[in-house]
């Protein structure tokens, strides 16, 4: 493989650049040991040394899943702790809100990652810079949570689909940017214009939006199905799409199909107001999209200099 200063390269079209928590540590007595080096669990009314998440419950935050960080024997482990499951979708019954046990994560029990390399996909090399998307489903999110409320339209956005005032592009440009890249990192990820308009759709829409200056962004339709990026059907399947989801995203909410999951892109339905375009497990593209408060996975996509 070729040695890059901050990312490694290699002959199958990937690299490695940055890291994130991913595989679930099994192993009993790890366990035991990073659960006492994290200390007291948190609760509603007290932290203590872990941190909310801020993950919402209807229209508001709520103080239910927090996360702690932890160094042991020369690796970094994230612990996750939830007292109640996270709502599949933010306006469905509380019998819904069922992914994480279905998937054998439990409430009341702390799960620990690993935080790993993180793998991406090289979509375009023109010698300068790489236009590259992850290789797995990382996390979970909503494209807005903060917009479902009563009523769910805020005054400030004509459609909770548009992706330039969405909860998930400042997710992405600050919380996950900021987890995943120390600073030599981000300072070769470019800031890349973000294609929002009716050319990045696979047609017309109204709910479109202004064009975007974002370091880390989701990947819009045309890019998702772009034969000049290899993401296009192949071989009777679609292959190049299809995504497994990491053991933390499944332990966050992350709903899976047969070993997948489905995930986010940023284009607005074609059909449907309030909803957005998403890839479906195992890799075709539904037009038709989920609510906004719907939460599924990321795929995260950017542009980073040679």
């Amino acid at each position: 493989m070729d040695e890059h200063k901050l990312y490694t390269s290699g002959d199958d079209g990937k690299i490695i650049f940055g890291n994130y928590p991913q595989s679930v540590v099994r192993d009993a007595q790890l366990t035991d040991r990073l659960n006492t080096l994290a200390g007291a669990l948190p609760d509603e009314n007290d932290p203590r040394s872990w941190t909310d998440y801020g993950y919402y419950i209807g229209g508001e935050p709520r103080s239910f899943t927090w996360y702690i960080d932890v160094e042991y024997d020369g690796e970094r482990y994230r612990g996750v702790y939830f007292t109640q499951c996270r709502p599949a979708c933010l306006s469905a019954p509380m019998a819904y809100l069922t992914p994480q046990t279905n998937s054998g994560y439990d409430v009341n029990t702390v799960y620990w990652f690993r935080w790993e390399p993180i793998v991406w996909r090289v979509l375009s090399d023109d010698g300068k810079k790489l236009f590259v998307v992850a290789d797995k489903i990382l996390d979970c999110m909503q494209i807005n949570a903060k917009y479902w409320q009563e009523p769910f339209i805020r005054d400030s956005i004509s459609s909770p689909a548009e992706y330039d005032k969405s909860d998930i592009r400042s997710w992405l440009n600050e919380a996950f940017l900021y987890t995943a890249f120390d600073e030599e990192c981000r300072d070769i990820i470019m800031t890349t214009e973000v294609d929002n308009s009716v050319n990045s759709l696979g047609s017309e829409s109204d709910q479109t939006c202004a064009n975007t200056f974002d370091k880390i962004f989701l990947l819009s339709y045309r890019e998702a199905t772009d034969p000049d990026l290899g993401m296009i059907r192949h071989l009777g399947f679609y292959e190049p799409r299809n995504r497994i989801p990491t053991d933390y995203a499944v332990c966050l909410g992350l709903d899976t199909f047969f070993g997948g999951a489905s995930w986010w892109l940023r284009s607005p339905s074609l059909d449907y107001y309030g909803e957005t375009e998403k890839v479906l497990e195992g890799g075709s593209v539904s037009v038709y999209g989920t609510w906004v408060n719907y939460c599924d996975g990321i795929v995260p996509a950017m542009k980073i200099l040679h």
